[in-house]
């Protein structure tokens, strides 16, 4: 996904870098790529979904994953703005459980930029630009990667569906009480973080914002906005402190399709020729 050619030839491929920033998966700069990824079998027909189909409901704690949406597979368009300028991608999220689930990257043609693959507390990525590929290991629910860009620091590999999905990517740290039935409220994470959260009369999230300890303003910004009498809606996810300057990514879901119950992933894949390369 080229960025804009105003941009000198160096700038352009420079990593204006998505939801996984620090995996340094760029997207940009050309390259033929890779057919996107053949999606698992027993789905079921795909739907234009501008809300959610099965309000989750006020009593769920809004870092859940709503149960309908487990397993499903969804398309979504990204757009990107940073002081290195903007650009424009598509996501696939394929979602089998939290810790079971494919994110991969495709430019405006097609061209499959890169794979993210999470199974039983590890995690395979597949950079088709660079024909690379590395492996993250560690428990279900303790593996981490690190998004720097983002500087959301080491964030567990199973909130990234949260992330992406409008929910809040944050649980309460050990013995830190939280209210998950109120329409808002505040916790703090393990790492001492503090997550400010408000929701909507159905559950949704519609606003977060992450202040680290000691900081006197947040650092970073969620908030979802509804658009047309079909309730479409985008999400906006602004880092103030991002390196380089505020980086903005703003995302819409397309599509979504259920995926049959007990639905797992199969792994992918390492192509011929790619080099293996500890991860970022």
């Amino acid at each position: 996904m080229p960025l804009p050619r105003d941009l000198p030839s160096r700038e352009r491929c420079r990593p204006l870098l998505p939801l996984l920033a620090s995996l340094a998966l760029v997207a940009g700069c050309g390259g033929a790529g890779l057919p996107p990824v053949a999606l698992p079998t027993g789905a079921g027909a795909a739907a234009e979904v501008p809300t959610e189909t099965s309000p989750p409901g006020i009593g769920r704690a809004p870092w859940e994953l709503p149960p309908e949406l487990v397993p499903s597979q969804s398309l979504y368009r990204l757009r990107i703005a940073g002081d290195e300028g903007r650009g424009r991608l598509r996501l696939t999220l394929r979602l089998a459980a939290p810790d079971h689930f494919q994110l991969a990257a495709a430019d405006a043609l097609g061209r499959s930029l890169w794979l993210l693959h999470a199974e039983g507390g590890g995690a395979l990525i597949l950079d088709h630009r660079a024909e690379t590929a590395c492996r993250y290991g560690g428990s279900a629910a303790g593996a981490e990667i690190d998004l720097a860009n983002l500087e959301l620091g080491s964030f567990p590999l199973d909130r990234l569906p949260a992330l992406i999905l409008g929910r809040l990517p944050a649980e309460p740290a050990p013995g830190e009480k939280a209210e998950p039935a109120e329409e808002s409220g505040e916790l703090r994470d393990a790492r001492g973080r503090r997550w400010t959260y408000r929701r909507d009369a159905a559950g949704e999230v519609i606003r977060w914002s992450l202040r680290e300890p000691g900081a006197a303003s947040p650092r970073m910004h969620f908030e979802r906005e509804v658009e047309g009498a079909r309730g479409a809606s985008w999400v906006t996810l602004t880092d103030h402190g991002a390196e380089g300057g505020p980086l903005e990514l703003t995302w819409r879901r397309s599509l979504l399709e259920p995926l049959a119950p007990g639905t797992r992933l199969p792994g992918p894949k390492i192509p011929p020729g790619y080099r293996s390369e500890p991860c970022p």
